[in-house]
């Protein structure tokens, strides 16, 4: 059986004299928490102060414009002739360099990969020296775009160019903080014979909806890793299937000597996995063992449902005229019934990633539920979330639209497409396995840049990403989870020959709301599907307060405004106030103001969208987390606290909902029922 040995205690930061002199602090090195990165060390160390409060961040950028070096010594004893001895990091942040005992065993480009390691060569009996050195992620951006020449993205900075969570470099809603570290766990793995490499489970059903004793079909991929030179093992697969309360449905043993073993079982009287408000989450344990003549060797388990999917695309009917369709149906279908899809974009649920827990993750997806939320979608700034998100969202009933992490800029397909490809099928092949997980989305907003944003005149003929988004991914989830939705970005009209954000077609982000008109113009809209629109307001007052420092600020003032990200924001902010009240006489007046019109405006946007039930088909209004103290599209804030929008969106995401709107002579009223009842 694999033996785990957690590599997370002991790790020292190294403080040079160049580093140490900025501190203020002697050279040498401070205790490194593991998983962590370097600002959460140095916070803890007292040798800087929380970037997300006061005006902090300002003198902290050079943090990532350095380079940094982690040290760990370690007992360890050399692997047996039998053995094989790995070091897993399940993330390193970013361009790393790994070197054991005086040996470089690795080097890596990508925060959102896992790598392992083969150190049975370099790993000594007694204890072990382990250095992870870590180049600045800005300079070698900076370095990387200088050499292969400028591409576009709103915030000139080198975010593109490297695999790494784009937000860290700052973005419209947060601060610019790129860390550097080991941001997720670390381990020794001693392991014999064989080990589970990868595992994809797919679970299918033959009829879109629910029949009375139907069965499931459970697909299994398993990749069987054998020790370094030698021939494939004879080994023995066995696969459980078990209920929730344990009972074992199905089972399957067979003897495999080969590398990739596959199996089709079939799973008599399935329960279907539903989305929240359709029906329960009944979720199946699948148990794999992998055993020779001396018994297991390795095991692995996931949890999995059994639900069908399909994205309904249907052209429109023709119209009285018989001129032909006009667009098509943008419309989500599970377990054979339309679903309208209510949901929020989330954001990475800190500016320092490895500082979410589960309990923070469960907190926030509670809330989404109260919210009356069935769906969250993760954005392509950000990351792909840890187990746990997906874990808790498939026991809630909670979909999951999943982007890859491209966002709001032109990226160099030439000098990335190794490790965008890797990093897909990485995180394809990890998450796969889960019900609530419903699309691959390939972007965020990159097709209508490349469409609208003036890029084509800047990138001429060099690439820009529209190779990931209609070759190198489609093809990673064709050949792993080809049940799975396939979205080539957001917005989207799904034909290249229409404009992405086509209101008759596909997904549409609304942002002339917000950006050039007040949230009354959301009446002018009629998307088929809303998959990004907002309006932006403070914090609630207690958080802003705690991030600025003072419980007197001024609206304009630096504290304040330091907390505005976005591209003429406080203008907006109070075109739109003096719109509808009569100006601020304070800070307090002020906040609640926003905070009020952000709220009617998430009324208005909403129930316009749920009224137009059949055209429309779904909101994903942004966003529904956040990062620090500021002033964002969010309805929940970085300290847990609701605003006022909160309890707008939730009254216009009800079920079931009256959603009155004027007219040029009276008003409309439109009655929406969500549910099956």
């Amino acid at each position: 059986m694999i033996s785990t040995v957690l590599l997370h205690d002991h790790w020292e930061l190294e403080l040079d004299a160049g580093v140490a002199e900025r501190l203020g602090a002697a050279a040498g090195s401070v205790h490194a928490v593991v998983p962590g990165c370097v600002h959460t060390d140095l916070m803890a160390a007292g040798l800087i102060a929380d970037p997300t409060l006061g005006l902090n961040e300002v003198d902290q950028h050079w943090i990532g414009e350095s380079d940094w070096t982690y040290r760990l010594a370690f007992d360890a004893v050399r692997p047996a002739a039998e053995e094989q001895l790995d070091l897993v990091f399940d993330g390193l942040d970013t361009f790393a360099t790994v070197v054991l005992n005086g040996v470089e065993i690795g080097r890596t480009a990508n925060q959102h990969r896992r790598y392992r390691f083969d150190v049975g060569d370099a790993i000594v009996d007694g204890v072990n020296s382990l250095v992870v050195t870590f180049a600045s992620p800005v300079a070698v951006a900076l370095d990387r775009r200088r050499t292969h020449g400028d591409l576009p993205n709103p915030y000139g900075t080198p975010y593109n160019f490297v695999r790494k969570m784009a937000s860290n470099f700052g973005w419209d809603w947060g601060p610019q903080l790129t860390t550097s570290g080991i941001w997720r766990p670390v381990r020794l793995e001693r392991w014999s014979t064989a080990r589970v490499e990868s595992l994809r489970l797919d679970p299918l059903l033959a009829a879109p909806k629910p029949v009375p004793g139907e069965s499931g079909r459970l697909e299994v991929v398993l990749g069987l890793c054998g020790i370094r030179g030698t021939a494939d093992p004879t080994c023995t697969v066995a696969v459980r299937v078990e209920a929730d309360d344990g009972t074992l449905v199905a089972s399957h043993t067979t003897e495999s000597r080969q590398s990739d073993f596959r199996a089709s079982i079939d799973v008599p009287r399935v329960q279907r996995w539903c989305p929240i408000g359709r029906g329960p989450q009944p979720l199946y344990t699948v148990v794999i063992e992998i055993s020779d003549g001396s018994g297991i060797v390795d095991r692995a388990a996931r949890r999995v449902g059994f639900r069908h999917v399909e994205l309904d695309t249907t052209p429109d009917s023709p119209d009285s005229a018989g001129e032909g369709a006009t667009g098509s149906t943008f419309a989500f279908v599970v377990n054979g019934e339309r679903v309208w899809i209510r949901g929020f974009n989330w954001i990475t649920d800190d500016c320092f990633a490895s500082n979410v827990t589960a309990e923070r993750l469960a907190f926030a997806l509670d809330e989404a539920v109260a919210l009356n939320a069935n769906l969250v979608r993760v954005w392509g700034g950000g990351i792909y979330e840890d187990d746990a998100f997906y874990e808790l969202c498939d026991e809630r009933g909670i979909l999951v639209w999943q982007d890859f992490l491209f966002s709001c800029a032109a990226y160099p397909e030439e000098l990335l497409e190794a490790e965008v490809r890797a990093e897909a099928a990485d995180n394809v092949e990890r998450l796969m396995s889960h019900p609530s997980l419903l699309v691959w989305n390939a972007n965020n907003e990159n097709l209508w840049g490349w469409a609208d944003w003036d890029w084509k005149d800047s990138v001429g003929e060099r690439t820009w990403g529209d190779g990931f988004y209609h070759r190198v991914l489609p093809e990673v989830v064709a050949a792993l989870d080809p049940h799975r939705i396939y979205l080539d970005g957001s917005p989207t009209s799904l034909d290249q020959q229409i404009h992405p954000n086509d209101p008759d077609h596909g997904l549409m982000h609304i942002w002339d709301v917000w950006n050039d008109l007040n949230y009354p113009h959301y009446r002018d809209h009629d998307p088929r599907f809303a998959s990004e629109f907002g309006f932006q307001a403070p914090a609630t007052w207690r958080t802003m307060i705690e991030g600025m420092g003072t419980e007197t600020p001024e609206v304009g003032g630096p504290e304040l405004r330091h907390r505005q990200r976005a591209l003429d924001g406080h203008a907006k902010l109070d075109r739109w106030l003096t719109e509808s009240f009569e100006p601020p006489h304070d800070f307090d007046d002020w906040l609640y103001s926003t905070q009020i019109i952000q709220a009617r405006a998430a009324t208005v946007g909403l129930t316009r969208f749920r009224s137009q039930h059949e055209r429309c088909s779904g909101v994903i209004w942004w966003q529904l987390n956040d990062c620090w103290p500021g002033i964002t599209w969010s309805v929940l804030d970085s300290g847990g606290r609701r605003k006022p929008s909160w309890y707008a969106t939730r009254d216009a995401l009800d079920p079931r909902l009256v959603a009155v709107a004027p007219t040029e002579t009276g008003c409309t009223v439109s009655v929406v029922n969500d549910t099956t009842e």
